[in-house]
């Protein structure tokens, strides 16, 4: 992912309804009502492989081609499958010399957020810094973005952010420590 690149997010389509089960409602990004996600999975059906790709170069976003078990094929969102079995589309697109290579995207959407840290003397747009993993790669591939990009490229994916980190009752803020500097004596001084 280099700095000449383009970063949006998606929400992940519906395919092949009469195969699933909606398992989940996202927002969209501009703000539309949710659609519902989903995967394609039948909860009694395993996956035998990956079969093949195609690229909608007008959105940048990948379907893959999933066989499974029993022989039936079907097309699903590279979103919808990370969500599901994360570990299957990278071994795919490790297989196939990584996921750059093998889809000629450089515009990359954001698929989680993971994290945020302050990001002290920016403007008021900036506050924070997010460390942000992409469709298609692993958490370790992840890259810190600006508050003020997310909100953006990604406000959907920011707001969950924000919502988990309210309901965990994790502070937005730095948390102030309890005790005063340094630690605690072990013993008392001779004269209290």
């Amino acid at each position: 992912m280099g700095p000449d690149c383009t970063y949006i997010a998606v929400t992940p389509r519906a395919k092949h309804a009469e195969h699933a089960k909606p398992k989940s409602t996202k927002p969209q990004p501009n703000g539309d009502s949710p659609e519902e996600a989903n995967p394609g999975f039948r909860e009694d059906v395993a996956i035998d492989e990956f079969v093949d790709h195609r690229v909608d170069t007008d959105n940048s976003t990948v379907d893959i081609q999933v066989k499974w078990e029993g022989g039936e094929t079907t097309w699903e969102s590279e979103w919808s499958l990370q969500e599901q079995v994360p570990t299957l589309v990278f071994k795919y697109w490790d297989k196939l010399g990584g996921r750059e290579a093998a889809t000629n995207l450089d515009i990359y959407h954001a698929f989680n957020i993971l994290k945020h840290t302050a990001h002290p003397g920016k403007s008021k747009g900036d506050k924070y810094m997010y460390q942000v993993q992409w469709v298609g790669y692993r958490a370790a591939d992840s890259t810190w973005e600006q508050e003020s990009k997310l909100r953006k490229i990604a406000p959907s994916e920011l707001e969950k952010f924000e919502a988990k980190q309210l309901a965990s009752g994790a502070s937005t803020e730095k948390r102030k420590t309890t005790r005063g500097p340094g630690r605690p004596r072990k013993n008392r001084r001779v004269g209290d």
